[in-house]
């Protein structure tokens, strides 16, 4: 055999000969696309919970640039990400409210939806022109559903990589974005060491868990997660910006920790998530509130996990589409804090599809810069996830609040 991993690979033939007895009916008609395939990630509905996500986001002028009245401003935007369902949790776009608020008590309720954007991201977008700022506050809330999730691993493993290509909207989820820089010549050359520079030769599944212990056996965890001065404070294209007055995620990047096999919880999400990519695996970042740690932080209870798109059997030649497939979800931080050492890749991992605390996290972005404009052209007040945009590169002082509240689910909108 001349397989790129000889032991591990042979450990994964087994499990997939094992499973190969019990795979369902939807695997029987080869080359044809099943109409109702058996799905190997469940949410389990008993443990629903749901959320209502507000961000408060205010900027100001505080250096009183051109009078106390603050200055001219011919448009100002701010935009918000909105996610489709992820893994862990279902989307409710008709629930989300927002406005642009002003000092003197003016407000734009108006927005707008812009869809097709990397990862399958839409954005909603609130509006003013041709006023005065010296004060102007985004209020907005998100609500959504999240749930423990489950694996069925016999099914996931069986699943082969499809004889057909993946759809622009899902070739997004292979392409770099900032923070995730998958071509970067070091995740290159790690994936090609650790697959032999042949990762199709396990199917995608398998692959996924396997990518997954080798990050995990490869870096250490680091808790420094948090800058006093800017979210990316490490780098320098952002970092001569502006002044950003709060506590916000320190952020390095995928090409970082693999350089520097040290990691914080975000730059270990944003790794897998690079690693993946490079390996040919559509995968996306989720960035979310943790709603335990927000009860007991002052900072930003943020968390990220990654979620890599596993196909349902399907129909060569015709490109791969969301709704050919699933996102499950791998939370690595929560994984390697339960186990510091990767798990055998023939047992159940207990944060790789199987979470038993997903209904605890509220998803809010598959971006640390909500689509929008190149990272080079950023004032301050447009990074993280709410985006300020068409903004003068005036000296603003910024202000960022989450909290989140629990909602009563009655059922009206499922």
């Amino acid at each position: 055999m001349n397989g790129w991993d000889r032991p591990w690979l042979a450990r994964a033939m087994v499990l997939i000969l094992v499973t190969a007895t019990t795979t369902s009916g939807a695997f029987a008609q080869k080359n044809k696309r099943v109409l109702k395939p058996v799905p190997a990630l469940t949410r389990v509905e008993s443990s629903r919970n749901d959320w209502t996500v507000s961000l408060e986001y205010t900027i100001t002028d505080s250096l009183n640039h051109f009078s106390v009245d603050g200055f001219p401003v011919r448009e100002l935007r701010a935009n918000v990400p909105l996610l489709p369902d992820t893994g862990i949790s279902t989307a409710r776009p008709q629930r989300l409210t927002g406005a642009i608020v002003l000092k003197n008590g003016r407000r734009f309720d108006d927005r707008e939806i812009i869809n097709n954007l990397p990862c399958l991201t839409s954005v909603a977008s609130w509006r003013v022109r041709d006023f005065v700022l010296s004060e102007a506050r985004l209020d907005a809330q998100i609500s959504v559903s999240s749930y423990e999730t489950r694996i069925n691993e016999e099914l996931a493993v069986a699943r082969q990589w499809p004889n057909a290509p993946w759809s622009a909207q899902l070739a997004t989820c292979l392409e770099p974005q900032p923070f995730i820089e998958s071509n970067e010549t070091g995740i290159k050359r790690l994936v090609q060491m650790w697959t032999r520079g042949k990762p199709k030769k396990a199917k995608p599944y398998v692959l996924a868990k396997y990518l997954a212990s080798k990050v995990i056996a490869s870096v250490r965890l680091s808790e420094s997660r948090y800058s006093l001065t800017h979210p990316f404070a490490l780098d320098e294209r952002l970092k001569k910006r502006g002044n950003i007055s709060m506590v916000l995620p320190l952020v390095h990047g995928a090409a970082w920790a693999a350089k520097n096999k040290t990691t914080n919880r975000y730059d270990l999400a944003c790794l897998l998530t690079a690693v993946y990519r490079a390996a040919g695996i559509p995968a996306r970042l989720v960035i979310g509130v943790d709603v335990v740690e927000a009860t007991t932080t002052d900072t930003l209870p943020l968390h990220a996990w990654v979620e890599f798109f596993l196909p349902y059997p399907h129909k060569p030649d015709v490109p791969v589409t969301n709704d050919d497939g699933e996102w499950i979800p791998v939370d690595i931080y929560r994984q390697v804090l339960f186990s510091s050492q990767p798990p055998d890749i023939n047992q159940r991992w207990q944060f790789f599809g199987h979470n038993e605390e997903s209904d605890d996290l509220a998803p809010l972005s598959f971006h640390w810069l909500t689509p929008g404009g190149p990272v080079e052209s950023a004032a301050p007040t447009e990074t993280w996830i709410v985006r300020w945009s068409s903004i003068p590169q005036w000296k603003l002082a910024a202000n960022f609040r989450i909290s989140v509240t629990s909602t009563a689910n009655d059922g009206s909108d499922r």
